[in-house]
């Protein structure tokens, strides 16, 4: 049963695969809707996490269930997802990041900054969201290169970032009652989406 396995994976040596397992599951579990699973699963491995010192990890999974909270849209579940976001940004804060660490460290961040400004905009914290997307550029610019930025099916994983980036700002001026300018930021999502064969 999903008790006893969980049960087994928090008080054995399984943990390093439940982390696997759990990264390549994330994405199935929200794409076909076994949310409450995945919530409950990812409320063991945080724990499990804070027991090992798993410190980027445990604000990954933090923030994965506050996109799950943002996902299911109503002013108090989007309240939860920004508190998600916060509180995984506050462990963020306080890691002394070391070698092969940082890019992990770095992907986490660049995410968390993403899904907080998409909180902010649908709570129409405007200001708020505007701040959170400059520093998702700010440390976007900072992190990769000039070849790195350049839109090609190589550089899939970082343009993937910026993309969602020029979504959530279409997403912004939407919001703002602006939908002239969102128009040619979704337009730009469509264009660089082809070019780096996301779809």
């Amino acid at each position: 049963t999903y008790g006893d396995w969980s049960s087994d994976v928090c008080s054995s040596d399984l943990y390093l695969d439940a982390k696997k397992l759990w990264k390549t599951l994330q994405r199935f579990t929200y794409l076909y809707g076994y949310w409450s699973v995945r919530e409950k699963w990812t409320k063991i491995l945080i724990a499990e996490a804070q027991i090992k010192g798993d410190s980027i990890f445990c604000a990954e999974l933090i923030a994965a269930n506050g996109w799950i909270s943002l996902m299911r849209e109503g002013e108090v579940n989007i309240a939860d997802a920004c508190k998600s976001f916060e509180e995984a940004l506050v462990i963020l804060r306080e890691i002394e990041v070391i070698g092969t660490d940082r890019k992990l460290y770095d992907d986490v961040i660049l995410t968390i900054y993403l899904n907080l400004a998409a909180a902010k905009v649908r709570q129409y914290e405007f200001s708020n969201a505007k701040n959170i997307l400059f520093m998702f550029v700010s440390l976007w610019r900072q992190r990769t290169t000039v070849k790195q930025r350049r839109t090609s099916v190589v550089n899939r994983h970082f343009n993937r970032f910026y993309i969602r980036y020029l979504l959530y700002r279409g997403e912004y001026f939407y919001r703002k009652d602006m939908p002239w300018r969102a128009e040619r930021y979704y337009a730009l999502v469509d264009i660089l989406c082809q070019k780096i064969d996301w779809t």
